[in-house]
């Protein structure tokens, strides 16, 4: 099978990215072949949303997407990001049964500022062992620490990152012509070819349109491998962010000082926003932008179905529900997508099997002993014959 062409048809629509492990989706995002699951550090609905517990000092089993491997944490379970990252939304999967039955806190924190509290309002819902929590107030943090109480197994942890929304939107360039300004955003990032590249002149532009408002909090550009790891070619580039009103704002980030082939850069914004545009205006001609594909994650209006529905007050005492603030922050799961099968479905499991012993045994001893008195009639309907025949 071509999976290159199973992965074009798939994003013709221009609406999701196959992230499939197998590269093989249906139309609806659904994954296909051998194995049904995400690639890593993806899940969701479709496997569209990125999970950024890639950027957490937690053990691998937490970000495996296998709730039968786990991690026990005793009094606290601390997770330290290597970046800053703009919450919105996290999931914490444990073996436990009811989690609203134990005394536990949770504290969002940004290490520059101190151990101050950057979300002082997040909203939780509590369903058996798993926690959701959903940030109320517009917040870029480091840190999260869960107090437990005694211990807590943790087998899943899932850090909403958003999905790409500048797959597929519509492009421009400053090219006079030959417009290859999509191959950008068309979600081959294999970097070594159908990369698009800008005209050596002293005003080059490339920008992506959105077609509704988006709250983008990182945008990752990815360029052309060069192993002498020279991309001077793009020195004095600007990101231009255009709010609803058509309003440019200047990112500090530039890439002067970036030696990588991906250059990633969160925004540290809460406005929605419809335009990505860099620009390199330069007299040096062997200055040009060149960009293999550029990913904007985040989200737009209007909202996915999603579980914001569902983020209500818990009955622990510890955690307090207040009202959604931040206009598109959503949780990437929806409320009949189910957990994968773990041991803390074990006892139930255990239940169902005991109850299906017992009926069946039931039933079985019911009709032996239905058999067992039709027999004695039988055998002493005989009997009288035998007798009488004597």
């Amino acid at each position: 099978m071509d999976l290159h062409k199973e992965r074009t048809t798939y994003e013709a629509a221009g609406t999701m990215m196959c992230r499939c492990q197998t590269w093989e989706c249906d139309g609806a995002g659904g994954c296909l072949g051998e194995s049904p699951d995400c690639q890593r550090h993806w899940f969701g609905e479709g496997c569209q949303y990125r999970n950024l517990g890639e950027y957490a000092d937690v053990d691998t089993v937490l970000l495996d997407g296998d709730s039968y491997t786990c991690y026990e944490y005793r009094g606290v379970f601390d997770i330290n990001l290597s970046v800053k990252i703009y919450f919105t939304w996290m999931r914490i999967v444990t073996t436990s049964r009811d989690l609203t039955k134990k005394n536990y806190t949770l504290v969002l924190t940004n290490r520059e500022v101190g151990s101050e509290p950057q979300d002082n309002h997040p909203r939780f819902n509590v369903t058996g062992g798993t926690i959701d929590v959903q940030g109320t107030t517009a917040a870029y943090i480091d840190g999260i620490s869960l107090t437990v109480g005694d211990r807590l197994e943790v087998c899943e942890l899932y850090i909403g990152g958003g999905r790409n929304v500048a797959f597929a939107q519509p492009t421009e360039d400053s090219k006079i012509s030959n417009d290859t300004s999509f191959l950008a955003v068309d979600g081959h990032d294999q970097r070594t070819s159908d990369c698009y590249r800008g005209q050596l002149n002293s005003e080059q532009f490339w920008l992506v349109d959105f077609r509704s408002p988006c709250i983008v909090h990182e945008i990752v550009i990815k360029r052309r491998f060069v192993s002498s790891k020279d991309y001077s070619h793009m020195f004095g580039t600007v990101i231009h962010l255009y709010n609803v009103s058509g309003e440019p704002v200047v990112l500090e980030r530039q890439f002067d000082d970036s030696i990588s082939s991906i250059v990633r850069i969160f925004t540290k914004i809460t406005f929605p926003i419809t335009r990505i545009k860099l620009t390199l205006t330069s007299s040096n001609t062997r200055t040009y932008l060149e960009i293999c594909e550029l990913e904007a994650y985040g989200e737009c209006e209007p909202q996915p179905k999603t579980t914001s529905s569902i983020i209500q007050s818990s009955s622990n005492p510890n955690v307090s529900s207040h009202l959604l603030e931040s206009n598109f922050s959503a949780s990437p799961i929806s409320d009949d997508v189910e957990l994968p099968l773990g041991r803390r479905d074990y006892p139930y499991i255990i239940c169902v099997v005991f109850l299906v012993v017992c009926v069946m045994t039931y039933i079985i001893g019911t009709y032996l002993s239905h058999v067992e008195k039709e027999f004695k009639v039988i055998g002493k309907k005989k009997m009288s014959e035998a007798y009488s025949s004597g």
